[in-house]
């Protein structure tokens, strides 16, 4: 190839995809390959920590309890080896572990849109949980993150339109509390009313039961 550049001879956007998915897309140079979990994980986390991180840290974040960085460093190699093969410029450094170039998560689209007061545009990048399976400690506290600001920017600012889509993603099957705010913001005569109101009926029995 041309060395991945696009016709005007900027770099393709480098891009790491993670939400609502178990296993990360990274594109790089125009390539993209679907990553395994672990190392799904050790790119979401070096991503959004682009000053990098010691051994012991990037473990902290990734194992639950006493992580291993001899089984970190076994990772690192085997992704090494994967990130080679789509971009040499790529591969990440160590000590500390960071990435050469801007990877850009969509987790971060998301966040710098909710920054801006754009979270229409956050709801449309945003397609579920970061890496909904994932129990590292480092995913786990970036899925809450993302997931409640999104939320709590709906509640605030959303539209009955943007309430109803946040209401249809998976995270939100159970959540009254935006059931009702898009109730109070439809119209009387909305035929959308009926759905969300039998949603509720159905948390509430669900609640007694």
């Amino acid at each position: 190839g041309d060395g991945g550049r696009g016709r005007d001879g900027s770099l393709y956007r480098n891009s790491l995809q993670l939400l609502g998915r178990d296993q990360a897309l990274l594109s790089l140079g125009g390539r993209t390959v679907s990553l395994s979990a672990r190392h799904s994980e050790i790119l979401a986390l070096l991503s959004t920590h682009p000053d990098g991180l010691s051994a012991e840290e990037l473990g902290s974040l990734l194992y639950p309890g006493e992580g291993s960085t001899i089984t970190l460093r076994a990772e690192m190699v085997r992704l090494r080896k994967v990130i080679q093969e789509l971009s040499p410029d790529a591969v990440p450094g160590s000590r500390p572990y960071r990435l050469p170039l801007d990877l850009v998560p969509d987790t971060g689209q998301v966040l710098s849109c909710l920054q801006r007061g754009a979270h229409r545009i956050a709801l449309e990048i945003y397609r579920g949980e970061v890496l909904p399976r994932s129990e590292a400690p480092g995913i786990v506290d970036l899925r809450n993150r993302v997931s409640s600001l999104l939320r709590e920017a709906v509640l605030t600012d959303g539209s009955a339109e943007s309430l109803l889509k946040y209401a249809a993603l998976p995270e939100a099957r159970d959540d009254v509390g935006i059931r009702r705010a898009a109730l109070r913001l439809l119209p009387p005569r909305s035929p959308k009313r009926a759905a969300i109101v039998a949603d509720l009926e159905r948390l509430e029995a669900e609640l007694r039961a």
